[in-house]
């Protein structure tokens, strides 16, 4: 049972919208073997107090279910350390045209439908491979399997203003790395709900701004 906010006005809490787990190839954990496990992760974000956290994992949800499952069995026992936390199923989605997505699914969702919808967006590499690229691209990805009502996601564009990010750009300038015409087609959509943003100051591409699209910009640890 939720308790009833007790105060006044908003209620803020700390998300972590871009994370990995061991299922990640570029992970730490992965790339020195270590021997993490669903509960030692849930319980490092715990101790960071966050609130909310999303598993982004690159090309896959290995580790969806098994987080899920963990933190109820955590809820039931609770570990030392142990304080609510709600997990977001995802996955970081590498498109064709190599742009990173974050897209994020109901608390809840299984791991097996979040593979139905990376396949159905075009990916058909190994699971967690930061190196795999999908079939589709980004335009493709957002028209074609974000709309689908089955999936019912968030699409995040990640890491903007770095590699692999939609709105990089040239030198700290406002000349993007991507074709501006490209970059139109995909304002154009209004599918992308949010921006993953690493440092607020970087500059954004003209065209961006004169689209005035104002996405929210929200912000992830990506741990590896």
């Amino acid at each position: 049972m939720i308790s009833a906010w007790p105060y006044p006005g908003a209620k803020w809490y700390k998300f972590d919208f871009h994370t990995h787990t061991p299922k990640s190839t570029d992970s730490m954990w992965a790339k020195y073997n270590h021997n993490l496990t669903p509960q030692d992760w849930l319980l490092a974000y715990m101790a960071a107090g966050i609130d909310c956290v999303a598993v982004t994992d690159h090309n896959g949800a290995g580790w969806v279910d098994a987080l899920q499952s963990t933190y109820e069995e955590m809820r039931v026992n609770p570990p030392d350390g142990f304080r609510d936390i709600t997990v977001f199923p995802g996955v970081e989605l590498t498109t064709e045209d190599e742009y990173h997505l974050l897209v994020l699914f109901e608390p809840g969702t299984s791991q097996k439908k979040i593979e139905q919808f990376i396949t159905t967006a075009g990916y058909r590499g190994e699971c967690g491979d930061h190196r795999g690229s999908g079939s589709m691209s980004l335009h493709q990805v957002l028209t074609e399997a974000i709309t689908l009502p089955e999936f019912d996601c968030i699409p995040i564009a990640a890491h903007v203003d770095r590699d692999n990010g939609l709105l990089q750009t040239k030198n700290n300038s406002q000349s993007p790395v991507a074709p501006d015409r490209y970059l139109c087609k995909i304002y154009e959509t209004r599918l992308l709900s949010a921006i993953e943003v690493v440092d607020t100051e970087v500059n954004k591409p003209q065209s961006y701004i004169q689209s005035r699209l104002n996405l929210s910009e929200v912000v992830g640890s990506e741990q590896t």
